[in-house]
């Protein structure tokens, strides 16, 4: 059958092309050895063909080791409607030895009647056979956005989602069946950790995550390798992968793995109304939505509900539709589903719950937020959070380390000093803090020692230094002494040597 869903690599990047103009410009076929084009659904390369009697036209190669591109099995049709057939996996790295494998459910909507006894199994699948079992009830799940189960360390190819709710929406949020991990290697970006869909975009300077059973050698990106495990005596290895040159080169290396090289990754970003985005959800009242919308893809609606394009710049679209119905769909697509989203409409009567984080010292005291005047014991903290964030740490408001922290595992701080300030950022927002502020005892008697030296001092006046102002406010400890400043700098003028003075207690 020939295909229609072609493109070949230009200076800009991948380009639609189209058998008839292709045979013009080269005059004959062309074999997929030359590696020119490629099938826009399965990634592998294709050939130009030209009959006798039929017109140019492209075609897979029976030589290929994957034959189940839709387009060559005659299977692959057009669809409006919303299909989901993935929920977000994530790769957890624990060590240069270990990780493991977690599957994202987002909660369901209200009108999902969701009792004690219901539950969520998931089956890993290989060669077609059900592997590992995973039993979770629903009270694991995060009303207020969306949470990963572990699936275990051993990837595998496919996974089950099954439930024992009895509703006819269900598959809309969970579906049957989802992809794993192939063993020629699956990419994950690596900020968030999520597994990049089919036909999803890549781009230059960005770093992604690499799962493979295979040995990886490359030298047309950046690559390394960062854990290695044993699996009943399969090797899983992740590598760390960044594309330095937009090239043909490096579009074809993440080719390989389904993904698209470019300058304009696919974007959707909610403009209007005022609304609730939690992940994957859209919480709003009004009945127009407006949205930014980038890349070389198709916006749809679950509910083919016609959207308009009001702004149109190059590769970039301001779109707005109406949400009628109490729930839709807003997804990406290019042959298949790159990005969703649920709207929802909503009274917006809605909190967010502050994400519960924990901060314990050695001796297992929780600790609230705010000022302390005493170092952690062992000068150590132990924070835990529900979700990935960020530990920053400040001296004196500049930050001199930082920490990374990973949904449900705990992280240790160490070496906390004075004049510390702690914050724990749960996306972007500071969650919690602390700053530790050392608590000084005045010297009274040292205090008018001083005073008394510095009414003393006589030499020669100079005019009152700008920096004077700011070496005020470090002389909390010592009020007398400020009191007799702040007369001095009103003057506008200090003896020399009480300006040596101050400098040396300051």
């Amino acid at each position: 059958m020939p295909l229609t869903q072609v493109s070949m690599w230009t200076e800009h990047g991948w380009k639609r092309v189209f058998a008839e103009d292709i045979y013009k410009i080269y005059g004959g076929k062309i074999s997929s050895k030359s590696c020119m084009f490629v099938c826009d659904i399965c990634g592998q390369n294709v050939s130009l063909a030209k009959g006798d009697i039929r017109k140019p036209y492209f075609k897979h190669s029976r030589g290929e080791h994957d034959k189940e591109c839709s387009e060559r099995t005659s299977n692959y049709t057009k669809n409006n409607s919303f299909q989901l057939n993935e929920l977000p996996i994530r790769i957890n790295i624990k060590s240069n030895s270990c990780f493991n494998l977690e599957i994202g459910f987002i909660s369901l909507p209200d009108n999902i009647e969701i009792n004690d006894d219901n539950n969520i199994t998931i089956t890993s699948v290989e060669n077609n056979k059900n592997e590992n079992y995973f039993n979770y009830s629903f009270d694991r799940l995060n009303d207020s956005g969306i949470t990963y189960l572990s699936v275990g360390e051993i990837p595998y190819e496919a996974y089950k989602i099954q439930t024992n709710l009895d509703h006819k929406d269900i598959e809309k949020f969970y579906p049957s069946l989802i992809e794993g991990i192939k063993k020629d290697g699956t990419l994950f970006d690596k900020v968030t950790r999520k597994k990049l869909v089919k036909n999803s975009d890549v781009q230059v300077d960005k770093s992604y995550y690499l799962l493979t059973q295979n040995k990886i050698f490359e030298d047309s990106i950046k690559i390394e390798e960062i854990c290695c495990v044993n699996f009943l005596y399969k090797f899983w290895r992740v590598y760390e992968v960044v594309a330095n040159e937009f090239n043909e080169l490096v579009a074809k290396f993440f080719l390989r793995y389904n993904c698209r090289l470019t300058e304009k990754p696919v974007k959707m970003h909610i403009l209007w109304p005022i609304h609730v985005e939690l992940p994957y959800k859209i919480l709003h009242k009004d009945i127009n939505i407006k949205m930014f919308f980038q890349g070389d893809a198709k916006i749809k609606s679950s509910k083919n509900n016609n959207i308009v394009s009001i702004l149109n710049i190059e590769n970039s679209n301001i779109v707005s539709f109406d949400n009628f119905e109490k729930q839709q769909i807003i997804f990406t697509e290019r042959y298949n589903v790159i990005d969703y989203l649920y709207f929802f409409r909503n009274d917006l009567d809605y909190t967010i719950k502050e994400p519960d984080v924990k901060v314990r010292d050695y001796n297992n005291n929780f600790l609230n937020c705010g000022k302390q005047n005493t170092l952690p014991i062992k000068k150590s903290l132990y924070v835990i959070a529900p979700f990935d964030g960020e530990i920053i740490i400040r001296n004196k408001g500049k930050i001199i380390n930082k920490y990374s922290l990973k949904s449900n595992e705990e992280i240790i701080v160490n070496e906390i000093n004075y004049n510390f300030r702690i914050e724990i950022l749960q996306g972007l927002d500071c969650v919690w803090w602390t700053e530790y502020i050392e608590e000084k005892i005045i010297d009274n008697e040292y205090e008018f020692k001083i005073l008394k030296k510095l009414q003393m001092a006589k030499s020669d006046i100079i005019p009152i230094p700008h920096t004077l102002g700011a070496l005020s406010n470090k002389l909390d400890m010592y009020p007398n002494i400020q009191k007799w400043l702040y007369k001095k700098i009103r003057t506008g003028y200090i003896e020399y040597k009480a300006l040596l003075i101050l400098k040396s207690i300051v």
